[in-house]
């Protein structure tokens, strides 16, 4: 069995300075922090939890970009959690802990990025670092209704909303194979509700292309202490049991058992 060393888990929790919260949409917003360490270690992928109020857990949010000392976060209304932080106004501190998790593996290969509700976030955080490295990327993000996300460009990325309010209508994975066989990616990054990964898989194995997801999963430590995130992954030829906070959130599309 896995001893769990829980002092190597600790992390400082770090009060910080909101710099904006805004409405990118009625039900999505938009938070920056002044995370400062905390953003200088930031990769794409990984994700920090944040204190709300008097909720006993903190609430995991995927890193959605990093500029400086700021952190930016896009989440969804939920509960009383993403309720709570939608209150907050500029000025105000919020107490958070991370950067947690193994980000993307970035390789030098023309990427597919899939994104579907704030499942978006990571790989806008993603798209800045390939555009950094020189490697070509497209991006599909899906959306049930027009959001205003400034760092989506609908004049280059595909954005998809289901109300029919963009250019492109429908799911994202509607459109997934078209933009495959447009595009001729070399390999694709995801993010968002099971279902979409399960199929972002199964047509990245059917065109032979290698995948990364970084999978969204409620946390109760966020740290992999308690275990209540575990996967199932194909290990050298073994079934093992991940937790998504600790040893993810990204894994290898095609190792995970669904």
């Amino acid at each position: 069995m896995e001893m769990i060393n829980l002092a190597a888990n600790k992390k400082i929790p770090i009060a910080a300075e909101i710099v904006e919260n805004l409405p990118l949409s009625d039900d999505i917003y938009k938070i920056i922090l002044n995370g400062q360490e905390a953003a200088q270690k930031a990769i794409p992928g990984q994700f920090i939890s944040i204190l709300c109020k008097d909720l006993v857990l903190r609430r995991p949010f995927s890193i959605a970009n990093v500029e400086g000392e700021s952190i930016h976060i896009i989440y969804k209304l939920k509960g009383e959690g993403t309720e709570y932080i939608s209150q907050l106004k500029s000025g105000e501190k919020i107490n958070f802990i991370g950067p947690f998790g193994n980000g993307f593996n970035i390789t030098h290969q023309k990427a597919l990025l899939v994104g579907a509700g704030v499942g978006t976030a990571p790989l806008i955080f993603l798209s800045k670092e390939l555009t950094k490295k020189q490697i070509p990327y497209i991006l599909a993000a899906g959306f049930q209704k027009s959001v205003d996300i400034p760092e989506l460009n609908p004049d280059k990325d595909y954005i998809i909303t289901e109300d029919s309010s963009s250019k492109y209508s429908g799911l994202v994975i509607d459109h997934l194979e078209e933009i495959i066989n447009t595009h001729k990616p070399e390999k694709i990054y995801s993010c968002g509700p099971t279902p979409v990964l399960k199929y972002v898989v199964e047509i990245a194995n059917k065109y032979n292309i290698k995948s990364e997801l970084a999978l969204e999963r409620k946390f109760a430590c966020g740290t992999g202490v308690c275990m209540g995130c575990t996967i199932h992954i194909r290990e050298n030829n073994e079934i093992k049991n991940k937790r998504i906070c600790k040893d993810g959130p990204v894994f290898d599309g095609g190792s995970i058992v669904w």
